[in-house]
């Protein structure tokens, strides 16, 4: 899937740094407490673009 731009992309598709959930459509930072928690995130932190 493309994101909004190519360092999103990569975080989400490679580093997993990046949640995306595609059936809300959301995206966020996972919190590492070993559940599958994370923080909603409106807009793209390298690019800044609304999400």
């Amino acid at each position: 899937m493309k994101h909004c731009c190519e360092q999103m992309t990569y975080m989400v598709e490679e580093e997993n740094s990046i949640v995306f959930v595609s059936r809300t459509k959301e995206y966020g930072v996972p919190i590492l407490d070993g559940g599958s928690s994370f923080l909603i995130i409106k807009y793209c932190p390298w690019c800044g673009k609304e999400l």
